[in-house]
């Protein structure tokens, strides 16, 4: 059976949703080290070469931006990245997720650190053209 497109979306972005509060629940009240697996493996954060991401990606992507509307909440990167590297992975779709800290003269604050999702070497989510951020952490989800 399939679903019209409209309900279809609107799914998705209720997933997203919900992903969000629980990605911002376990950031706020268990141990980095507890939920840190359910990201992924950690894998070489050397540089590929990008290629298209499969077109249900940008769907996906989408979803998680219109959940933060919707819930009236300014989640930060690392709860989207983590929505979004959920979303993927429960769709078959390998991504990396990564964490980098912002390179230059005034490191050492929490907004030097950035969270983002690669699918086949794309960044989809977390672009954030102002700053350059060196990688400290990638984990990588295989579909």
């Amino acid at each position: 059976m399939r679903w019209p497109e409209g309900l279809t979306a609107r799914l998705r972005v209720g997933e997203a949703a919900l992903l969000l509060i629980v990605a911002r629940l376990l950031i706020m009240c268990v141990r980095f080290g507890v939920w840190r697996p359910w990201l992924g493996q950690m894998v070489n954060t050397a540089c590929r070469p990008a290629t298209t991401p499969p077109m249900v990606t940008w769907g996906l992507v989408t979803a998680v931006e219109r959940a933060q509307q919707r819930l009236h909440y300014p989640f930060k990167c690392l709860p989207r990245a983590m929505a979004l590297q959920w979303m993927l992975a429960r769709r078959g779709i390998s991504t990396t997720l990564l964490i980098g800290v912002a390179r230059g003269e005034a490191m050492g604050q929490l907004h030097d650190l950035h969270a983002w999702v690669e699918v086949n070497g794309t960044t989809v989510i977390g672009t954030d053209p102002s700053r350059v951020y060196a990688r400290v952490l990638a984990l990588a989800s295989v579909g």
